[in-house]
């Protein structure tokens, strides 16, 4: 049964962590299962949270018993789906001088967001842009980081049919297609989110789009995906690729630099993905339809938290996590 939950932070003088609940629910015989995502109050991703460390969690105002609700906080990856999509301008200007060197960053890239060893729970999936109408996928979904790897070592000069650059319609039909993918794994045990990551060397030239609804798309996307740009230097539009890349943006200076600027999304990317917990515990309630679960974290000096309220009123014995 899903109950209601919310988030909020806890004012201080040092600062706040903020946790936005991203699904609640209970289950028989009596789990009680939150996921949510941790950051700061200027909006930057808190990872490596621990329950011994960082977490105090109160039901009715109560500390939760460690024998009895045998509480965990894990990133179990049966629970936990978290895809990309990286789109790539491949205009005409970016195959006649840099293709290769931007080749080589999305391999980088892939290693660095996709393990070897991947548990199945991180995805990703290329596309790019040009001046037509719509994106090109090179892949579906994946999680073996070789094939990624291959879709971009097979690229050829000639993948391109239009050498425009339709950067708007790019923005909104790639957070468009990541949103759709989130949805579509949310369910009520798995937690999903994801991110886009655009790259391009230019500003837009095709017209087919607006920036104005570009802009929309960006500022009206969920919290749960993050969207980060990287930009080559030359003829891009900086400020613009600043606020489409809301969660983070890259300017690379040259093409050789291309690597360290990918590398750095790539790091801004994990920290994403490692911000999201998942608690779960067993309650000792056995009745009552408006009981609370509190939800306390603290790392250096900030502080925050959430509050869920269930009802316990068919919760019974034999609860194991």
């Amino acid at each position: 049964m899903i109950g209601c939950g919310g988030s909020s932070s806890d004012d201080s003088e040092f600062g706040k962590l903020v946790l936005i609940q991203q699904a609640a629910s209970t289950s028989l015989p009596a789990v009680v299962s939150v996921s949510f995502k941790v950051e700061t109050d200027d909006g930057k991703p808190v990872v490596g949270l621990s329950l011994e460390t960082n977490f105090t969690i109160l039901e009715n105002a109560e500390p939760i018993s460690l024998l009895e609700g045998q509480p965990k906080v894990t990133p179990d990856p049966s629970n936990f789906v978290y895809s990309t999509l990286l789109l790539l301008d491949l205009s005409g200007s970016i195959l006649g001088t840099s293709f290769q060197s931007l080749k080589t960053a999305s391999v980088a890239l892939i290693d660095q967001i996709i393990p070897e060893n991947n548990q199945g729970n991180l995805q990703m999936k290329i596309a790019f842009f040009d001046g037509n109408q719509n994106i090109t996928f090179l892949t579906a979904y994946l999680t073996d980081r070789q094939l990624l790897k291959n879709a971009i070592n097979a690229l050829t000069e000639d993948v391109s049919t239009d050498s425009s650059t339709n950067l708007y319609g790019a923005v909104v039909q790639g957070i468009n297609e990541i949103e759709n993918k989130i949805n579509a794994d949310t369910r009520v045990d798995v937690l999903a989110a994801g991110s886009l990551i655009l790259f391009t060397d230019g500003q837009e030239r095709s017209g087919r789009t607006t920036k104005a609804l570009a802009q929309k798309a960006v500022d009206t996307a969920p919290n749960n995906l993050a969207i980060f740009t990287i930009g080559l230097s030359g003829e891009i539009d900086k400020e613009t690729l600043r606020r489409f890349g809301r969660n983070g943006f890259q300017e690379a200076n040259t093409a050789t630099n291309l690597v360290e600027s990918f590398e750095n999304i790539a790091d801004l990317t994990n920290n994403q993905a490692n911000s999201y917990y998942i608690f779960e515990y067993c309650s000792p309630r056995r009745s009552g339809p408006n009981n609370e679960l509190k939800i306390i974290a603290k790392q250096d000096n900030k502080e925050g938290f959430l509050i869920f309220n269930f009802s316990a009123d068919t919760f019974k014995g034999g609860c194991k996590l």
